[in-house]
């Protein structure tokens, strides 16, 4: 439990990088200190891929349209309301 909650605090915070990233130009590389260290983003992101709904659904509600994401947990689509 306290790895999920870890793990969606890093990708809101990541995916509130990104949405920055898109809304203006940024020094690169930009390093991010997350629940597990540091991540550092070289370049400005092209493509965002989520890894669970979470993150998704974040990643939809400020403009980011991911290439990529996992099924819903125990199916084998994404959750109806976030296509």
């Amino acid at each position: 439990m306290v790895l999920s909650i870890q793990r969606g605090v890093a990708q809101f915070t990541l995916a509130l990088a990104l949405l920055g990233t898109a809304l203006q130009v940024t020094a690169v590389p930009r390093t991010l200190d997350i629940a597990n260290g540091q991540i550092t983003i070289e370049g400005q992101p092209q493509r965002v891929v989520t890894l669970d709904e979470t993150a998704l659904d974040v990643a939809l509600s400020v403009g980011i349209q991911p290439v990529g994401t996992l099924a819903t947990r125990g199916g084998t689509e994404v959750a109806p309301y976030l296509t």
